[in-house]
């Protein structure tokens, strides 16, 4: 969605802007993999977002994903090692310093919205939640899949127009519960777990079915 946005403005604003950059930061392996010094990493980070909008002709989108990990409530912290804080003003003080940049958008994401320090929220112009897709964007989503595994030889296009809705509509309804990003793998994985080279759609079904009740389970299990 963010990258959508990103596009989508880049086109609006294509008369004031000649260049239109990303820089995208998964701070959850970011944070887990350099614990001891997040901190500073944050703010090399952020350093070379500057430079790149110092030339005013580019338009420059900061993409935080998985916020929640970077950007914990630090009330929350109690006795956690202050890296976990540090990483937290980091982050807080280096948007402060892009904000009086006009050329710089700052997205970020989260599934933990409540987990989200205050004052990240507070800076924020515009908040939004995204619900779970619904069933119509879910078979718009399993068909896009299935369109794709046809376009690489994976499944056969014959007789695919007579099973494809069918297929696509009770996968759906079937999966309300979960994201966009856990849909997308359903297919991958059945598709692993068939041991076929290229199958047609009809033989391809029961293995997305399969792939489908197993994440049910999994999910339930860490409930």
């Amino acid at each position: 969605l963010c990258k959508g946005i990103a596009q989508l403005s880049s086109i609006i604003l294509n008369d004031k802007f000649s260049k239109c950059a990303m820089i995208e930061v998964n701070s959850h392996s970011l944070f887990s993999k350099w614990f001891s010094e997040s901190g500073k990493l944050v703010a090399r980070l952020f350093e070379q977002a500057e430079e790149m909008a110092s030339d005013d002709s580019t338009l420059l989108f900061l993409l935080v994903d998985e916020a929640e990990s970077l950007c914990t409530r630090r009330s929350s912290c109690g006795n956690d090692p202050t890296d976990s804080i540090r990483a937290v003003n980091a982050l807080l003080t280096q948007l402060d310093k892009l904000r009086r940049r006009s050329n710089v958008f700052a997205l970020c994401t989260s599934n933990l919205g409540d987990s989200l320090d205050g004052a990240l929220i507070a800076r924020s112009d515009v908040s939004r939640v995204v619900p779970l897709p619904g069933e119509r964007a879910l078979t718009a989503i399993y068909r896009s899949c299935i369109q794709q595994l046809i376009a690489i030889g994976v499944i056969s296009p014959t007789d695919v127009d007579e099973v494809m809705e069918s297929v696509c509509s009770t996968l759906s309804s079937s999966s309300l519960s979960f994201s966009a990003r856990s849909i997308r793998q359903i297919p991958a994985v059945a598709y692993a777990k068939s041991m076929k080279r290229r199958m047609n759609l009809e033989t391809f079904v029961p293995f997305l079915f399969k792939a489908l009740e197993d994440k049910k389970k999994k999910l339930t299990s860490r409930v």
